[in-house]
C-alpha cells in the first residue's frame, strides 16, 4: 500500500516573493520601462514598489 499523495500548502508569502523576483528580474533585464500590477489589497504592491526602487537604484537605473 502506498501513502496518499500530499497536497502542497499554499504559502502567500512565498508566492509573493516568487512574483516579486520575476517582476524585478524582467524589469532589470528587459527593455520595458514600467510594470502594471493589478492585484487586490494586501497583495504586496507597496512592498514591490519599495523593493523595486531599492534594486533599481542599486543597479544604477533611473
Amino acid at each position: 500500500m502506498t501513502a496518499p499523495a500530499r497536497q502542497a500548502v499554499f504559502d502567500p508569502g512565498a508566492e509573493a516573493t516568487r512574483a516579486t523576483d520575476a517582476i524585478l528580474r524582467d524589469t532589470l533585464r528587459g527593455t520595458a520601462r514600467g510594470v502594471v500590477v493589478d492585484s487586490p489589497p494586501g497583495a504586496g504592491k507597496s512592498t514591490l514598489v519599495v523593493r523595486a526602487a531599492l534594486e533599481l537604484a542599486e543597479a544604477g537605473r533611473p
